[in-house]
């Protein structure tokens, strides 16, 4: 991993603390900081900090193909086409254009199962453990407005061209 500065410690710091500590200990860290590394806290939500924590959480278990198809690989060009992730009890990402016909496949990164359930009823994933993922193929233009039915607050949209 390609890591500089004072960021590049921090991050090769917490990578190392997620194989041995809780989830209440990580995100103690990253709230309030330590020596080696600043407070995240006091400029996020808890919902950004969770987000955190779960990365931290699941990255000594990845391996090359997880990160390459994880939403924030796409940025360096690696993420799969069409692929939403559910990690930290949102989906990333929460909007996604697609052409009719394409294939949209969801990859469960929490550690606790979800779902994928159209709010028209077009489809339903039933319940995605950790680790596993589910793929639909779209049928017809349309904007596919979803929702986790395990967790209310995860909602977010396909648009089909």
């Amino acid at each position: 991993m390609a890591t500089g500065g004072a960021e590049g410690v921090c991050v090769v710091w917490l990578l190392d603390i997620g194989e041995r500590r809780t989830r209440e200990q990580i995100t103690a860290v990253i709230r309030e900081g330590t020596g080696r590394m600043p407070a995240f806290g006091s400029d996020h939500s808890d919902e950004e900090i969770w987000s955190l924590v779960s990365f931290v959480r699941h990255v000594p278990q990845l391996s090359a193909a997880d990160l390459a198809s994880h939403p924030a690989a796409a940025e360096a060009g690696g993420q799969q086409p069409n692929t939403i992730a559910m990690d930290g009890t949102a989906f990333a990402p929460a909007e996604l254009t697609v052409k009719t016909g394409d294939i949209v496949t969801w990859v469960n990164n929490d550690p606790f199962p979800h779902t994928v359930t159209s709010a028209s009823g077009t489809f339903d994933s039933k319940e995605i453990k950790p680790g596993e993922s589910w793929t639909y193929k779209t049928q017809q233009s349309g904007d596919l407005a979803y929702v986790c039915t395990l967790h209310p607050t995860m909602k977010a949209t396909v648009h089909v061209k």
